[in-house]
């Protein structure tokens, strides 16, 4: 290694192992703490988490659009980055012996917690099953998340589902699949909404004419922040070859709105 870069990676090397990297790492952890708790009030707990702590970097949007700027690391970089700090010092630092177990049960325990963050981070799925005295269920739902089903009944002994996720209507305008013989284009999206009757002129306005929002009109209401509720996002869909559709998170919930809306393309059913 040439004499000029050998002493860059010495140099570069003693501070990665220093504590000087600790005590910057810590503090920037302590930062972000503080802004992710000031920004719950804003966000709610869960999306506060998701923008400081779960993220490699802290982002900043200009403006409406979806460009945005890096401003600050994440809670996922910087922990990366002390956990890293933190084994290569256990490793080429620290001798073992019995009078520094200490120092090895700290570092080994921070290194745990780190790795505990990101697998959950990552991996974990939240979700509920709620049922009222004398209900049977069989399956989980996602308190925090939305999608548009599409369902073909067509057969008898099983449904062919596609799934469009609730972000994903809210970023694109027209969705096409491969099991799907039309199109599905979003005409309007509210990520959370209110749903009431249809004051004069409706649907004229939006061209809704079937299925349950053919006699409701949808409402934007700002995103909840509170944990202990959920946003209802409703879009005005059209079904490209079929018609117009209006499809809402309040229809499965709401009586007596509980029945799902149904068409036919071709010889399927839908």
């Amino acid at each position: 290694m040439p004499g000029p870069l050998k002493a860059h990676y010495k140099k570069f090397r003693d501070f990665f192992l220093s504590i000087k990297l600790t005590i910057i790492c810590l503090s920037l952890l302590a930062i972000l703490v503080v802004a992710c708790t000031l920004a719950q009030v804003r966000l709610g707990t869960f999306a506060a988490v998701d923008v400081y702590i779960r993220s490699l970097f802290v982002y900043w949007a200009p403006g409406e659009g979806a460009f945005k700027i890096p401003v600050f690391p994440g809670g996922g970089l910087v922990g990366f980055v002390l956990m890293i700090h933190l084994i290569a010092v256990q490793l080429l630092r620290l001798r073992w012996d019995w009078l520094k177990i200490g120092i090895w049960v700290t570092h080994l325990g921070l290194a745990l917690f780190f790795v505990g963050e990101f697998v959950t981070g990552f991996l974990q799925q939240e979700s509920q099953m709620i049922f009222e005295e004398g209900q049977s269920r069989n399956y989980v739902e996602d308190f925090r998340s939305s999608e548009l089903i599409i369902a073909e009944r067509t057969r008898s002994d099983y449904d062919e589902v596609v799934a469009i996720p609730a972000d994903a209507l809210a970023r694109r305008s027209v969705f096409a699949h491969e099991h799907l013989p039309f199109t599905v284009k979003v005409k309007r999206f509210y990520p959370n909404s209110m749903l009431r009757r249809a004051e004069p002129g409706w649907p004229s306005d939006t061209g809704v004419v079937k299925g349950e929002g053919a006699s409701l009109m949808a409402v934007g209401r700002p995103k909840v922040s509170a944990d202990n509720e959920a946003d209802q996002p409703s879009a005005n869909i059209e079904i490209v070859a079929m018609t117009a559709w209006s499809a809402s998170g309040w229809f499965p919930r709401s009586s007596p709105h509980r029945k799902s809306s149904s068409g036919r393309a071709g010889s399927s059913r839908f």
